[in-house]
């Protein structure tokens, strides 16, 4: 049996303040949501067996507080877009040890589960580079590249195609894995069965994000 290869996994966030602007509603809930989500994402991350390391980019310094997670590496990178962020990432995490293996992940995968991702970094890790569809089969949910390549993120509209164009092997996962399962809309989360918990409480009206703020895991 194969050794699994390890992991680590690059996650870009953008200035909360503006963050998922789609979820319509009160701007202090898109706020006290897109920490939520992206903290579920991270714990999730962190805790899957085959990782060795999670960094996170984030745009603003005063972002960083409410962000932390245990087992999380954050680095400000103020102005860069996603794609711009997440090969700062990459670039942070290989000056330190070339031949890492890299997956890049979004900051909205509230539903992922760190077993979850350890099926899919097992299944992708054959392939020099590597891609998972969003639930749609538009976008990426999972952008890996092993030691030796480079990442070559492409994120934005029509993603998949841009990734496999570039090399990228498809790799295929089920559509109700919770790694495909991200955010744009609030239809997105209409069922609460297997959500984060941080995720969770904010839609029960819980004050996640005062909880982060204080230090205190949700």
């Amino acid at each position: 049996m194969t050794e699994q290869l390890r992991w680590w996994v690059v996650v870009p966030m953008k200035d909360i303040r503006h963050a998922k602007s789609r979820l319509g509603g009160d701007p202090g809930r898109r706020r006290a949501l897109a920490v939520a989500m992206a903290r579920d994402t991270l714990r999730a991350a962190a805790g899957a067996v085959c990782v060795d390391g999670v960094v996170l980019v984030c745009d603003q310094p005063d972002d960083v507080p409410v962000l932390m997670v245990p087992g999380v590496r954050i680095e400000v990178r103020p102005g860069l877009d996603l794609n711009d962020a997440l090969s700062a990432g990459a670039a942070v995490v290989r000056a330190d040890d070339a031949r890492r293996h890299l997956a890049a992940l979004p900051a909205d995968l509230p539903y992922l589960r760190s077993d979850e991702l350890t099926v899919a970094l097992g299944r992708v890790a054959r392939h020099p580079r590597a891609v998972v569809a969003d639930r749609e089969g538009v976008g990426t949910a999972l952008l890996t590249a092993r030691a030796g390549a480079q990442l070559l993120p492409a994120f934005g509209p029509d993603s998949l195609t841009r990734h496999r164009a570039s090399g990228a092997r498809e790799v295929l996962l089920p559509a109700r894995s919770g790694l495909r399962r991200d955010v744009d809309h609030q239809e997105d989360l209409m069922s609460g069965h297997g959500l984060g918990p941080c995720t969770h409480a904010t839609l029960r009206g819980g004050r996640v994000l005062a909880a982060a703020e204080e230090g205190v895991r949700c």
